[in-house]
């Protein structure tokens, strides 16, 4: 995931869920465990999927565009 995210240019921020903290707020904010766990805004999407991921973002950039 943070391969495809930097190649993409997209910022992140990473968080390790081996660290019981940020495990119980992925859990209890976005019921997830699933690693990798993308979060846009405030929508978790878990897993790893480039196919959804680029439609995800080229919709986003396009909507962004000012004809």
């Amino acid at each position: 995931m943070r391969i495809y995210l930097e190649a993409r240019d997209v910022t992140f921020e990473e968080r390790d869920i081996s660290d019981p903290e940020c495990r119980r707020i992925m859990l209890e904010t976005y019921d997830s465990n699933e690693t990798p766990t993308l979060v846009i805004d405030g929508e978790a999407i878990p897993g790893f999927d480039p196919v959804l991921l680029d439609q995800l973002f080229d919709s986003a950039s396009s909507s962004d565009s000012v004809a």
